[in-house]
């Protein structure tokens, strides 16, 4: 089975009980609603730049955009090291 990309964590790693349920089942509905937006024709790149810009946006309405930058880095490790076992499962 594939790992998923947001595991249910937080920024530092450690597992959230307080909304993890909720969390995960809006990923799951945003997730749904990109697929929608794929399958009426917006291109996955559209669709995942339009997420990257909500993102963005979220954060700066919730007085987070300083935070951003080291949650993207964080991650992006974590992106970085599925890719590379997943990598290594191929080979």
């Amino acid at each position: 089975m594939e790992q998923p990309l947001y595991d249910g964590t937080d920024e530092s790693g450690a597992a959230q009980a307080d909304g993890q349920e909720a969390m995960l089942d809006a990923s799951r509905k945003i997730a749904l609603i990109c697929a929608d937006l794929i399958d009426a024709g917006l291109s996955e790149h559209m669709v995942a730049e339009a997420m990257m810009g909500a993102t963005i946006h979220f954060y700066d309405a919730a007085g987070l955009a300083e935070k951003m930058p080291d949650i993207l880095r964080l991650k992006a490790d974590r992106i970085q090291q599925i890719l590379l076992k997943k990598d290594e499962r191929h080979n």
